[in-house]
């Protein structure tokens, strides 16, 4: 549940109206492409499982394991198109790499921290 909408793969469901009303998003499933053709880790050879979705400062997150059980994608919305995501790997060591892209799948920036013991998301 994400800025007064149920999120899904695919669509999401406004209940911001008064009558719950279904919405396809193909902004949604067009940035989960790129995600999957941007890098070269390879996806799941089964069902990719679905991701969360948050809300923070007028994004929506979809936050999930796109390739791995070793990995975290997020990828921001902005009223329902794709600005870009952020591939966490690996998360069984004692530093991971945070790797930046665009809308369109371009890596623009690569960043290695010390992996945390706790990650603590802020609640707006």
């Amino acid at each position: 549940f994400a800025n007064g909408n149920f999120y899904m793969w695919d669509a999401k469901v406004s209940t911001i109206t008064g009558t719950p009303q279904y919405i396809p998003l193909p902004s949604l499933t067009d940035g989960f492409k790129v995600i999957s053709s941007a890098t070269t880790l390879k996806p799941f050879g089964f069902t990719i499982p679905e991701p969360a979705f948050y809300s923070y400062k007028g994004y929506v997150l979809a936050v999930g394991q796109t390739f791995s059980f070793d990995e975290f994608t997020v990828a921001a919305f902005k009223n329902d198109r794709f600005v870009g995501f952020m591939l966490i790997t690996p998360l069984d060591g004692s530093e991971t790499t945070l790797t930046t892209h665009n809308a369109t799948g371009k890596q623009l920036k690569s960043y290695t921290i010390k992996v945390p013991v706790q990650v603590i998301v802020p609640q707006p």
